[in-house]
C-alpha cells in the first residue's frame, strides 16, 4: 500500500473514539476503494480504446486499398449496399468459429488456449488430418497475400513508376522486399503481432483521411481519370508532389510517434505520450483531415477543380466504341455470330441485374 493511501486512512481513523471505530473503518475502506478506483480510471478510457483500434486496424489496409479492386467492377455501386448487412454477419461467424475451436481445443487437450491454429493441429495424432489442415492454412495464407497484399503493393509500385513497373513486376518486387519486414518476428508472439497491427494503423489513418477529404469535400467526387495517368497535367501540383497532403500526413502521425517508439522498445518510457498512440488511427484520420482541409482552402490547387467528372468507362468507350459483350478489337465483324450468341446467353443475366439495380 502506498504512503499516500496510508496517510488517508490515518486521517480518517486517528480522530475517532472507540465508539466510532466501526464508522471510521468503514469510511477508511470507502476512501481506499475510491483511491484504487481513481487509479484504475486514469487509464480506463485508453484501455477501452485499444480493442476498438485493433478491430479498425485489421480493416485499415482494405479501406485504403479497396480501389485496387473496385475500379475493375462494372456493376452499379448500388450493389455495395449489400455489404452493410453481409460483412458483419460473415466476420462475426468467422470470429465465433475461431473462439469456439480454440476453446474446444483447450477442453480436449488441456493446457493454454491454442489460439494459434498450428498449435491446435500439432495435437492431432492423424498424419493425414495434420497434412490437410496445414495445407488449407497454407492455401489460405497464399490467397490472402496475393489478393490483399501482393496486388495492392503492385498497384502502389505501378503508380510510382508506371513506365518501368507493371502489376506482375510489382508483385515480384513485393515478394522480394517483404523479407525486409522480418515477418517471423512479427508472428513470434500475439503481443508482437497486435503491436504491428496498431503500428501500421497509425500510418494508414492519415492516408485514409486525405483520400476521404480530397474525394468527397475538395473535389466533390469529380476526377479526370485520364489526367490522373498523364505525367504533367492538372494533377501535377508542385513538381509532381501534393505538399499539402505530405504536410498533413506528417502532422497526423506526429503525436503517435513517441508511443510507437515505446512500443518497439519498452525500455524507453514516454509517459503520457503513449496515449495518442493507443488511439492513433482515430487521431490520425481526424487530425490529418482537418489539417489537409485547412491547407487546401488556404492554398487551393485551383487547376484540379473541374466541372464534370471524366470516368474511365467514358474514356474507354470513346476510344474503342465498346458495346457490352463486344471485344474492343473486334471491329471487322468477323466474330459477329459469336458475339450474338454470347449476348443471347447474357440477356437473362442482364435482366436480373437491371431488376436488382432498380430495386436497390
Amino acid at each position: 500500500m502506498a504512503a499516500t493511501e496510508l496517510d488517508t486512512m490515518n486521517i480518517l481513523i486517528h480522530p475517532c473514539d472507540d465508539d466510532l471505530n466501526n464508522v471510521c473503518l468503514l469510511a477508511a475502506m470507502v476512501a481506499q476503494g475510491a483511491i484504487v478506483f481513481m487509479k484504475l480510471a486514469e487509464n480506463l478510457p485508453f484501455e477501452v480504446l485499444v480493442p476498438f483500434l485493433l478491430s479498425v486496424a485489421g480493416y485499415a489496409t482494405l479501406s485504403v486499398n479497396q480501389a485496387d479492386f473496385s475500379r475493375y467492377c462494372r456493376i452499379s455501386a448500388k450493389w455495395q449496399i449489400l455489404y452493410v448487412p453481409m460483412l458483419p454477419i460473415f466476420f462475426t461467424f468467422i470470429a465465433f468459429i475461431g473462439v469456439a475451436v480454440s476453446s474446444a481445443g483447450q477442453a480436449k487437450y488441456g493446457g493454454e488456449i491454442p489460439w494459434d491454429p498450428n498449435v491446435l493441429i500439432s495435437h492431432w495424432d492423424n498424419r493425414a488430418a495434420r497434412f490437410f489442415g496445414a495445407f488449407s492454412f497454407a492455401l489460405a495464407s497464399l490467397g490472402v497475400n496475393i489478393s490483399a497484399n501482393s496486388l495492392s503493393a503492385a498497384n502502389d509500385f505501378t503508380a510510382l513508376a508506371p513506365r518501368y513497373i507493371n502489376i506482375r513486376r510489382g508483385q515480384l518486387l513485393c515478394a522480394v522486399l517483404s523479407w525486409i519486414l522480418v515477418p517471423w518476428k512479427i508472428l513470434e508472439s500475439a503481443g508482437s503481432f497486435l503491436n504491428f497491427i496498431v503500428a501500421y494503423a497509425v500510418f494508414l489513418g492519415p492516408i485514409a483521411g486525405i483520400m476521404l477529404v480530397d474525394f468527397w469535400v475538395l473535389k466533390g467526387r469529380k476526377y479526370d481519370s485520364l489526367a490522373l495517368y498523364q505525367p504533367w497535367n492538372i494533377y501535377q501540383y508542385w513538381h509532381g508532389v501534393n505538399w499539402r497532403a505530405i504536410a498533413a500526413f506528417i502532422i497526423g502521425i506526429g503525436p503517435s510517434l513517441p508511443g510507437l517508439v515505446s512500443s518497439v522498445n519498452p525500455n524507453i518510457s514516454v509517459g503520457v505520450g503513449i496515449h495518442p498512440y493507443q488511439f492513433g488511427w482515430f487521431l490520425g484520420i481526424v487530425g490529418t483531415s482537418v489539417v489537409y482541409l485547412a491547407l487546401s482552402y488556404i492554398f487551393p490547387a485551383k487547376e484540379t477543380f473541374i466541372k464534370r467528372a471524366v470516368l474511365p468507362d467514358e474514356i474507354y468507350d470513346a476510344q474503342f466504341g465498346v458495346v457490352e459483350g463486344v471485344a474492343p478489337d473486334d471491329h471487322d465483324g468477323s466474330n459477329e455470330a459469336a458475339v450474338g450468341e454470347k449476348n443471347l446467353n447474357l440477356e437473362g443475366f442482364k435482366k436480373f441485374v437491371r431488376s436488382m439495380d432498380r430495386a436497390l
